[in-house]
Formats: C-alpha cells, structure tokens, sequence
C-alpha cells in the first residue's frame, strides 16, 4: 500500500507593528460674531446730586436734605452727610428747626425736658441742668443762681427763712451769730452785743447784765462795784460795812474815813462818830472816849499827854492846873 503523502503546515508568518504617531493639531474654530441690531443700549440711570448744608441731615430714601427738628442739629463741613441729627447736649437747648448749634442756658436757668426752652428759677433758689432747688437754711439768693449754690450770710447776719431766703438781715442788739443760720442766738447773762454782732462782748468793770439777750450793761449802783475779771457779770459786788460808794459804775469801794463809820452794807455814805466817841479809818462802828484821852484831827482818840487834861469829847488836851 501506498502511504499518503506527509503535509507540513508552515508557521504564520507576522506583520510587523507600525510605530505610534502624534495626533494632528488642528487651530480653534472662532466662533461666529453675532449680528449687530440696530437697537442702542440705554445709559444707565444717574441718581441726582444734592448738597445738604449745616442744620440738615441727609433723607436716603427720598434723596433729599431735611432740617433737623428742634432739640437737635448738625454741625458738618464737607460730604458725605449726616442722615440723622444730633440731640442737644444736657442743660442746652435749641427752639428752632435747622439750626447747627445748641445754646446754653443762662444763670439760674435749666432746659425743660424737651430741650426746646430755658425754665427760670425764682429768688431764693439755685439751678442744676434739669431743676430748681431752694436756698438751704443760712444762705440766700438775691435771684437765682447757678448749680455752684447760693450765698452764705456772714457772721452777725441771718436768714429770717428756713429755706428759699432772697437776703440775710443783721442780727439785732443783744443776739449774735457766727455761722451760716436762719436765726441768731441771744447773748447770755453777763454780756451784750449790739447790731449784727459776731460775739457777745463781757461787760467792763463797774457794769453789770442780769438778763440774756442784753444791748448793753448796767452800771453798779452807788453802793456796789463790780471788777473786771475776764468773766461775764451778773451781779455787782456790795460794799461792806465801813466801807462806801457814792457814785455809780465803779469797780471798788472806799474806807469810811476816820470819826467816820457805816454799820451796814450797800452804803453811799459813812456817817459822822457822835460827841465823845471815836472811830479809825474803815469802822464800822465808833468807839466811846474816855477821860484822859482827846480826839485828834483825824478823829482818832489819843491818849493825853502829860501834865494835861484830857476829856474824850475834847479834840485837844488842856493843860493840867
């Protein structure tokens, strides 16, 4: 047998791989213009211009420039513009509309609530930035002052009021004051004082003040005295017995001269020794003489001299016979 011929299948054959390449560029493509129309484009709105000045404010929402009410202002030199007003400051105020400043109240006066006026206080009183207040006790206001207060009065001088006083009156004789007061004090017993008097003064010696309230000090009457001891008098001193005062106003008493006496207190006057009997200088009383004794010339009784004869009326010595 014949055997069938042996086919031999060739290996495939490869293509060989192209190399990679660069993707072409191409330019854009410009879009195509749009066709002009014949339709303007409108301008845009323009707001208008306003100049505001001072005593206004600017209104945004109606573009406009208003004045300020009353109360209130605006001061500004130059855009942009306040859009509201200013209020018055505390005791300031303004009337009118549109104005740039506000205006201080006046001594004595204050700004009412709306801040529109000034309010005027009375005599008597005294102004803050809101009210008016009474002059407290011891001062006083001719018209109405300032927040500084009122005027004290001096010493020697006082308010008849309590409060709200207009002016300060002298105190009267016999009273004094020496601080702010409504009312002034009476001296005390042993002094005076006269008109719008800062102290009382002590009586001087030979005068006396029993009373308060004294313009003046009496005098001792005669028979009395009174010293000068730095101290208020009230009273005056007597005079003792044997001694006297004849005049008024006097600061001692004088001793009853000798042949002279006074047995009481209080006495002007000292009275004479009756015949034969004596007294020395200050007696109260006077003594009897006996014999052998005379009365000098001061009225003293003396014993009698020697080869004399002595009475006690006599005021010389006989000679003894």
């Amino acid at each position: 047998p014949t055997s069938a011929p042996t086919t031999i299948t060739p290996p495939p054959t490869l293509k060989p791989t192209p190399s990679p390449t660069s993707l072409p560029v191409f330019p854009p493509t410009p879009l195509p213009s749009p066709t002009p129309t014949s339709t303007p484009t409108p301008l845009p709105t323009l707001t208008p211009t306003i100049e505001c000045v001072k005593g206004q404010y600017y209104e945004e929402s109606s573009n406009t420039c208003e004045d300020c009410p009353a109360a209130k202002y605006t001061d500004f030199t130059e855009a942009p513009y306040p859009t509201d007003c200013t209020s018055c400051a505390t005791g300031f105020v303004q009337p009118l509309t549109g104005q740039d400043t506000c205006e201080n109240c006046d001594t004595g006066k204050y700004a009412n609530t709306a801040q529109t006026e000034c309010v005027t206080c009375e005599g008597g009183q005294y102004t803050t930035s809101s009210d008016c207040f009474d002059c407290p006790s011891g001062q006083y206001a001719p018209s109405a002052q300032s927040e500084e207060g009122c005027f004290e009065c001096q010493a020697g001088f006082k308010t008849n009021l309590i409060t709200k006083s207009t002016t300060c009156t002298a105190c009267d004789s016999g009273y004094y004051s020496i601080v702010v007061t409504s009312s002034c004090l009476s001296c005390p017993e042993g002094k005076f004082s006269g008109n719008a008097a800062s102290e009382c003064t002590n009586c001087t010696a030979g005068f006396y003040s029993p009373h308060n309230a004294s313009s003046g000090c009496l005098a001792c009457a005669a028979g009395f005295y009174s010293l000068e001891i730095n101290q208020p008098t009230t009273l005056c001193e007597v005079c003792e017995s044997g001694k006297y005062q004849g005049a008024t106003g006097q600061t001692s008493c004088n001793d009853c001269d000798a042949g002279k006496y006074t047995s009481t207190n209080a006495s002007s006057t000292c009275l004479s020794c009756a015949i034969e009997s004596y007294s020395i200088e200050g007696s109260s009383v006077c003594t009897l003489s006996s014999e052998g004794y005379y009365l000098d010339d001061t009225g003293k009784s003396v014993v009698c001299p020697h080869h004399a004869v002595c009475v006690g009326a006599e005021t010389l010595p006989r000679p003894y016979s």
